[in-house]
C-alpha cells in the first residue's frame, strides 16, 4: 500500500493550499494586521491564516502589587500608594510601549 503522506504531488498540493490560504488571509486582515502593528501587539496567525490572535505584550510586563496584595487598598480602606489603586506595578517601566511615540 502507498503512503501518501510521503508522495511528493500530496506534499506540492498540501503546500499549494496552505500558501493559498495564508494569502487568503492576509488580505483579510490587512486593515487589522497593520492597526496591530501600530500598536505593537503580536500578531498570531491561527487555522491555516484565516484567522488570527492579536496579543499587547505589554500585560507581560504586569504583576500584582506586593504592597496591597493586588487588591488597589490597604485593609483600612486607603488606597495604596504604591500600584495608586490598580492592584497591578509594572515590572520594568523602560520597556513598556509609551502612547504616541511612535515605532522606533
Amino acid at each position: 500500500m502507498r503512503d501518501n503522506t510521503t508522495n511528493p504531488d500530496v506534499r506540492a498540493l498540501t503546500g499549494l493550499l496552505q500558501r493559498g490560504l495564508s494569502a487568503i488571509g492576509n488580505k483579510i486582515f490587512r486593515a487589522d494586521d497593520c492597526r496591530a502593528r501600530d500598536q505593537r501587539w503580536q500578531i498570531i496567525p491561527r487555522h491555516g491564516g484565516l484567522s488570527r490572535t492579536y496579543r499587547d505584550a505589554r500585560f507581560d510586563n504586569l504583576i500584582a502589587c506586593t504592597a496591597c496584595n493586588g487588591r488597589g487598598c490597604h485593609p483600612r480602606g486607603a488606597t495604596c500608594s504604591t500600584c495608586h489603586g490598580t492592584g497591578r506595578i509594572v515590572l520594568d517601566p523602560a520597556t513598556v510601549f509609551q502612547p504616541g511615540r511612535g515605532q522606533p
